[in-house]
């Protein structure tokens, strides 16, 4: 949609920590253990939610690669013609489910009742609390956890900011 109201450069902000292959390797080992319903609804909510935000940002580096190759003079040059948009992402550094871990105790009763009978537990279906626990103090942490992110990152942001294309 940015695209279609003449946006000439796009920031994505992902909430999917990327893992390195150690990570990979602690979640092959964990996999024989039992597997709550919580569990698999924090897979199905990342499918549903994060799978797009990462395809769109591969889509437009792809077509900007391939748009790149016909010369941006050519295609301005062509009236109605695809644009070369540069796209910035940005994805946390740490895995927000283990930010939410352990803040199943901040939710009301019968929320706290319904996340426990579906396995949620201090350990357990963390995934699914990081969709719903925006409390003050798990919106507290990803903040600080964002502007820390920037932060690190903060003169290749200004660059792409201040970059003419």
């Amino acid at each position: 949609p940015s695209l279609h109201l003449g946006a000439n450069r796009i920031i994505a902000v992902g909430i999917r920590h990327s893992k390195d292959p150690e990570q990979y390797k602690e979640l092959e080992n964990k996999a024989h253990l039992d597997i709550s319903f919580a569990d698999i609804a924090g897979v199905f909510m990342n499918a549903v939610f994060l799978d797009a935000l990462e395809s769109d940002i591969q889509r437009i580096m792809r077509i900007n690669t391939t748009l790149m190759q016909f010369g941006i003079e050519r295609l301005e040059s062509i009236p109605g013609t695809m644009r070369v948009v540069p796209i910035q992402a940005i994805r946390p550094s740490r895995d927000l489910g283990s930010i939410a871990a352990g803040g199943i105790e901040r939710f009301p009763f019968m929320l706290r009742q319904l996340l426990r009978g579906l396995g949620a537990r201090r350990k357990r279906g963390n995934e699914v609390l990081s969709y719903l626990a925006f409390d003050k103090s798990y919106c507290g942490k990803l903040l600080r956890l964002g502007y820390k992110d920037t932060m690190k990152r903060r003169d290749e942001f200004y660059k792409f900011m201040k970059s003419e294309k």
